[in-house]
């Protein structure tokens, strides 16, 4: 089945296509016009089916590749990603990092504790390559090696990363980076570009589907008749940053007008029933789930590129607004408070 993936403390990557080192292309590469679940056309202009492939990806920054056949020997989780407006961010998160991160039970930590555990989380990560996407100029030096891709879209892109395995990995995890660092080459190969979805470009809604929440009980486009607009938060139980701001999303729900609801969708809740009902437990969510089904992945994850993502649905299951990729800074659910004011602006 088709993902498109990527974020979190377990999460994903992303990397951009493919020439030798040099000076920069004058060439333009080739890109899409907008995203397409079923087919594109990668950087060097070859066509792609995306029929049952599993992708990385970026909507904001318009970047998504097939992922390598070596990946999947590696634990999703010592995978950590890190966007930003210009750029992606790979680290590897060792297994004594991942293990000490997930014991972390963030609801019952301050502020400042939250902030220090970020710290020491990001001192632990081992970079391994940065894709940047730049309107002007090129990205700061830090990685062993350059590639400069191209320019398309109006960006010019950069690949930097580190193919040397770390003195400061050992045994399982030497052998992991070797095989993510080792696939750079492969990746790059099927890279897609595509304009940045932002506003209602979303390509992905739920105007008509049935699924089933976490208690079985059956879901259908009529749980948003009642409201003007639903914050529909898209999560899995791998993603450390979805997981971390669910206690938020429950805080949030608590301070919702009557015109507005929140649910969100699990994605890989058929898969992981026990460990979804108790990541939502713990975190005391009172807030509708739905097991992602096969047309609910159809309809709305395959539009998806990256975990959590946050979209905003009107009272038919149409999109609203842009879509929120990856867990908000700071306050969260004022940060969610003040996107769901935006999207009533617009229904007016």
């Amino acid at each position: 089945m088709k993902k498109i993936i990527a974020a979190a403390m377990a999460a994903a990557l992303l990397t951009l296509a493919a020439c030798s080192g040099g000076e920069t292309q004058e060439s333009t590469i080739s890109s899409n016009k907008a995203f397409s679940p079923d087919a594109m056309v990668n950087t060097a202009g070859e066509e792609q089916s995306l029929a049952d492939a599993s992708l990385f990806g970026s909507e904001a920054l318009g970047m998504a590749f097939i992922v390598p056949e070596a990946w999947y020997e590696v634990p999703t989780e010592r995978i950590n990603q890190r966007e930003d407006d210009s750029a992606l961010y790979i680290m590897y998160a060792p297994a004594a990092t991942v293990e000490w991160a997930s014991a972390l039970d963030v609801s019952g930590m301050s502020d400042g504790e939250i902030t220090e555990a970020a710290q020491r989380l990001d001192s632990e990560l081992v970079p391994l390559l940065r894709v940047s996407a730049l309107e002007s100029g090129e990205p700061e030096s830090g990685y062993a090696s350059r590639t400069e891709v191209g320019s398309a879209l109006g960006r010019s892109y950069f690949i930097d990363y580190n193919t040397e395995t770390p003195d400061t990995l050992t045994g399982e995890d030497a052998e992991c980076f070797a095989a993510l660092a080792g696939s750079v080459g492969e990746l790059e190969k099927t890279m897609m570009l595509f304009p940045p979805v932002t506003g209602s470009s979303f390509g992905g809604g739920l105007e008509s589907f049935t699924a089933e929440d976490m208690d079985g009980n059956e879901v259908t486009e009529a749980i948003f008749a009642g409201y003007d607009i639903t914050m529909v938060n898209i999560w899995t139980t791998w993603c450390g940053y979805c997981i971390e701001e669910m206690p938020y999303l429950q805080e949030l729900y608590a301070q919702l007008p009557e015109n507005v609801n929140i649910i969100t969708v699990c994605g890989d809740a058929l898969t992981e029933p026990e460990l979804a009902r108790e990541i939502l437990a713990d975190s005391g969510a009172e807030f509708t789930t739905i097991a992602a089904n096969d047309e609910v992945q159809s309809a709305l994850l395959n539009y998806v590129a990256g975990f959590p993502t946050t979209v905003f649905l009107d009272s038919s299951g149409a999109p609203v607004g842009e879509a929120m990729t990856g867990a908000p800074r700071g306050d969260v659910a004022a940060a969610y408070l003040e996107a769901i004011e935006a999207r009533l602006a617009l229904v007016g």
